[in-house]
Order: C-alpha cells, then sequence, then structure tokens
C-alpha cells in the first residue's frame, strides 16, 4: 500500500464504490514484515500480513489460510467502471518487504492491487471467534469511530497523526493513553 494514503483519501471497496479512510491499525514505512503474497489465475498479485481477512470461497479466513485453488474476489477497471469477478488463487508465497499499513475504510473493504480484502486485520478477537465472523465484528465494534470521523474528520485526523509518530500500533498504546489522546485532540 501507498503510505501516502491519509484520513479521509477515498480507496475502492468490495462493492465498486469508493469509501473514505478514517483509521489506520498500522502506518510504519519502517517496518520489516513477512507477508502473505496471494497470486491469481488472472494476474493479480496481493501481499498482506498473516493475520490479515481475506474472503475466500466466500467465508472470510486469515491470509496466512488461503491456499492455491481458493477462489478471491477481483476488481478490473473498465471503460465503464469496475468489473468485479472471481478468480482462483494460483499460488501463495511469503515475502519480507518494508512497511506496514492499514487502512481502515468505512465499508469495512478495500481493494488492493486489484484483490478485494477486509480492511480489519488480527487486533483482539483472534482465538475468542472463528476467523469468518471476526471481520464483521470488528466493523460493528469500530461503528462509533466511524461515527465520530463523520461528524468531525479533523479530530480523527489530530488523534491519527499524534499516534504516527509512535512506533507501536494503535492498539499497543493501552485503553488509558489512547483517552488521553482522544482529550488532548478534541479541539
Amino acid at each position: 500500500q501507498d503510505r501516502s494514503v491519509r484520513i479521509g483519501d477515498m480507496l475502492l471497496d468490495s462493492d465498486g464504490s469508493f469509501s473514505p479512510v478514517y483509521l489506520f491499525g498500522h502506518s510504519d514505512p519502517a517496518a520489516l514484515t513477512t507477508f502473505v503474497s496471494i497470486t491469481t489465475d488472472s494476474g493479480h498479485n496481493l501481499r498482506l500480513s498473516p493475520l490479515h481477512y481475506i474472503e475466500a470461497d466466500g467465508s472470510y479466513m486469515h491470509a496466512k489460510d488461503v491456499l492455491p485453488g481458493m477462489s478471491v474476489a477481483v476488481h478490473e477497471e473498465r471503460t465503464t467502471g469496475f468489473k468485479k469477478f472471481t478468480a482462483a488463487v494460483k499460488s501463495t508465497g511469503q515475502e519480507l518487504l518494508p512497511g506496514l499499513y492499514n487502512p481502515y475504510t468505512t465499508s469495512g473493504t478495500v481493494v488492493v492491487d486489484g484483490v478485494v480484502a477486509s480492511a480489519h486485520s488480527e487486533w483482539f478477537l483472534e482465538g475468542l471467534v472463528p476467523p469468518r465472523f471476526a471481520p464483521r465484528l470488528y466493523q460493528v465494534l469500530l461503528a462509533p469511530v466511524r461515527a465520530i470521523f463523520h461528524l468531525h474528520p479533523q479530530w480523527v485526523v489530530r488523534f491519527t497523526e499524534h499516534f504516527d509518530k509512535s512506533p507501536l500500533p494503535l492498539d499497543q498504546h493501552g485503553a488509558c493513553a489512547i483517552s488521553r489522546v482522544m482529550a488532548a485532540t478534541l479541539f
């Protein structure tokens, strides 16, 4: 993902429309990360963290669990707009690459390199609920943040900019620290 993506930018989502980015789970250009590489028979190639969610064979799962022969949704740009279809996974592998980015869109989905993925990755539900339910639960749990974004987008920008300076992902800061920053960046 391009690190130039910012809060409020519009990204293509699973239904072919554009959805605004309202938060980042990760935004670290210096992180050296092992990614799962998923290549489709349509020529699309997507790299995801191993515990990022993607819908394969009609059910959400972690990227590390996607296997050749499964199907994923892809989008291709046409002169009349975007066309969504399924493509078979031709191969999977691992790649060590710099950078770790996870933009959350209001729709909860995002198209990266032509492949549809969930906007969600591991947080705290892993091991508590089956992976097929986690992205939808995360989407419900983050509804208040989306509401704040719609009501006061500049607050979300200030809040995110504060945490952009930290090497830790947002979920590793703790509730007290996050609450302090929420209050400090409100106005």
